[in-house]
């Protein structure tokens, strides 16, 4: 037998070695990944599971939210439908406990009385009265600096005519013509701070010395009718409340709060609280202008006669 010499640095390892487990080839990459898709598809299908048991048991609790929600929503639509289909309340004494109580006969007062505006109360004020001769009728002033002499006392005169009682109620000022109103009714309330105005009537012209004279004469004559309305209740003459009102203020604007007017004679009863059960729908809002959408330390609306400004900068 031949041999062949060795080179130099070879190892020589028999067959038997060579094919032991310990030089095996290591398991394909592919199994490996096999087996952790695997796994990992067994532990979403478990979580799969544990949310379906979880949603099963909180299932009746959702069930019943929805349900309560829906009970509360239903049992508030009835309760508002209960009270719209009610009558409203007509009570021959309004005022109870402090709290006047308004029903749906009422008609309001403006901001200025005009002859067209006076008109327009004057035929309410005679609606309410055509339907029901018996149960009063409210006049209502939220914010009203005066306006039209004519225009004023026509609605005085139709209040003076009504069968009906006509209840005057001022909630924030009655200036003026409006304090005229106020002054003249057979009956009238205010809340503690609505404020009241007097002062001499003016007039505005132009032309000669006669003219004048005539307009100066019958601007007295109207202011003499007016005060006349409610001055002998009050034990004064006109002039007397004239010069009263130039004590108070060098211009005759004599201001005085509900409480004081109601010393004064200006108003007859202070309530605590007007209550109105004629609103039965949510009032829409009324638009704001550019200037009242504004920031409040943006610069302000222009103040209305008498208005003050009162806010947190």
């Amino acid at each position: 037998m031949r041999h062949h010499p060795a080179r130099p640095w070879t190892l020589v390892f028999p067959l038997a070695i060579l094919s032991s487990p310990a030089f095996a080839e290591p398991a394909a990459p592919r199994e490996r990944l096999a087996e952790l898709r695997q796994r990992n598809e067994l532990l979403e299908a478990e979580r799969a599971v544990l949310e379906q048991e979880a949603a099963l048991k909180t299932a009746p609790i959702e069930h019943l939210r929805h349900h309560l929600e829906a009970r509360l929503a239903l049992d508030a639509a009835q309760t508002e439908l209960a009270t719209l289909a009610s009558p409203i309340e007509h009570p021959l004494e309004p005022l109870r406990e402090g709290v006047l109580e308004l029903s749906e006969r009422q008609v309001r007062l403006g901001e200025v009385i005009t002859i067209d505006s006076a008109e327009q109360t004057v035929s309410e004020l005679a609606y309410f009265d055509n339907v029901n001769t018996k149960l009063p009728i409210f006049l209502v002033i939220g914010y009203c600096r005066g306006g039209s002499v004519q225009g004023g006392y026509q609605i005085i005169e139709a209040m003076r005519a009504s069968r009906a009682p006509v209840y005057v109620v001022v909630a924030s000022m009655a200036a003026s013509m409006a304090a005229v109103i106020t002054a003249a009714a057979k009956r009238s309330y205010a809340l503690p701070s609505a404020e009241f105005v007097h002062h001499e009537l003016h007039y505005e012209g132009s032309g000669n010395v006669s003219e004048h004279d005539t307009a100066q004469r019958q601007a007295r004559e109207w202011q003499r009718r007016l005060h006349a309305l409610f001055l002998p209740r009050l034990g004064l003459t006109s002039e007397e409340f004239v010069r009263a009102m130039r004590v108070h203020d060098p211009r005759g604007e004599w201001h005085e709060f509900a409480d004081r007017a109601q010393q004064l004679g200006w108003v007859g009863q202070l309530v605590r609280g007007v209550r109105d059960r004629s609103v039965r729908a949510r009032p829409e809002a009324t638009p704001t202008t550019k200037e009242e959408k504004k920031t409040p330390s943006a610069q302000l609306p222009p103040a209305r006669p008498f208005e003050l400004w009162f806010l947190a900068r």
